[in-house]
């Protein structure tokens, strides 16, 4: 039996970021225990049932509210706020009442609270399964996959007549069905299953990525397991461990640059090729869930936060004022000035 515990306390619905940080956890030796989310922690507990043997406690917005000072195993943990929204902003309660904060979609910004960490999405073990599907790179038959849902960022709509176009021009094998956000929206009518994407996906040598809600999306991570090809819009997330631009994936900044890096891509076929490699490479080596689990308590064991005093507050206060003004400037940019100059 398992001696190092965590409580996990996730909702039940699927998360990805805390999905793969359950199964991180997992894969580095925790016993991951959670109220509610049944769907992926390993054990299920009552409140009653918690002990105070955990070595971390993971609280999420939606279930700050049911940590508090009655519950035996809140003096003695480690508490961490697990912050995946598509969204740069912070919440003030994660800084406030958790020894660390850990945040999908961080902006680089002038100074931060030492508890404040940036951690990323984990390519989950599925997603390895889409590769095993795939045939070798030459002999894929689809060129370029294009897939998505085309209701998140109005940049997506823009750039994919653009991929259509290149595509028409060039004879190329486009796969662009819309995704819906696949399994997870109902509303959307006709999304594509899963399980046609990810096929298609197996099958492509290229595929872009472009942002959704947020600065990120899954399936950059998608994309470096299945072993296509990664073209992705710019990263623009602070701190994070991604692969090498021109030598594990191709970056771009407007449409020129995707349109130049696709140009190149069937002028060099064989270079893309060991470009789609190498980023397959890179993922398998960097980007599993165990590899984001690993560093994240790596940087936990390696950072003893201050303890909140009047004057720190008052500091983080200011400090997440200014800097959730920076990130509503910046996805209000991307999300209505940036199309408009397309």
């Amino acid at each position: 039996m398992k001696t190092r515990r965590v409580l996990f306390l996730a909702r039940k619905e699927y998360d990805y970021l805390e999905a793969s940080l359950v199964e991180g956890l997992v894969s580095a030796g925790y016993c991951v225990e959670g109220f509610w989310a049944s769907n992926y922690v390993e054990r299920v507990v009552s409140p009653t049932d918690a002990s105070p043997q955990y070595e971390f406690v993971f609280v999420t917005g939606q279930s700050i509210e049911y940590f508090n000072s009655t519950f035996p195993w809140n003096r003695h943990a480690k508490v961490v706020y697990v912050d995946g929204r598509d969204s740069p902003r912070l919440d003030w309660r994660g800084i406030r009442y958790c020894s660390f904060y850990l945040k999908r979609e961080l902006l680089r910004f002038p100074l931060k609270p030492r508890n404040l960490m940036q951690v990323s999405f984990g390519i989950e073990q599925r997603y390895y399964e889409v590769g095993s599907l795939g045939k070798e790179w030459s002999e894929r038959e689809i060129d370029l996959f294009c897939s998505m849902s085309k209701s998140t960022n109005p940049m997506r709509p823009l750039y994919l007549k653009l991929v259509e176009k290149i595509s028409n021009e060039k004879s190329l094998r486009l796969f662009s069905e819309s995704t819906g956000e696949r399994a997870y929206d109902k509303s959307n009518p006709g999304p594509i299953a899963t399980p046609k994407y990810r096929s298609a996906l197996a099958q492509s040598k290229i595929a872009l990525s472009i942002f959704g809600a947020g600065q990120d999306c899954a399936r950059f991570w998608e994309i470096l397991a299945s072993g296509a090809l990664l073209i992705s819009e710019n990263p623009t997330l602070s701190g994070m461990n991604l692969p090498k631009g021109g030598e594990e994936a191709l970056y771009f900044k407007n449409r020129r640059q995707l349109s130049q890096h696709l140009m190149w891509v069937l002028s060099h076929p064989e270079r893309a090729r060991d470009i789609a490699k190498a980023g397959e490479r890179w993922g398998r080596e960097n980007a599993t869930t165990f590899k984001v689990a690993e560093r994240m308590l790596n940087a936990m064991k390696k950072t003893q936060p201050r303890k909140n005093t009047f004057l720190s507050l008052g500091f983080f206060r200011v400090w997440i004022i200014l800097y959730n003004l920076r990130a509503d400037i910046y996805s209000f940019h991307g999300r209505w000035i940036r199309p408009l100059r397309f």
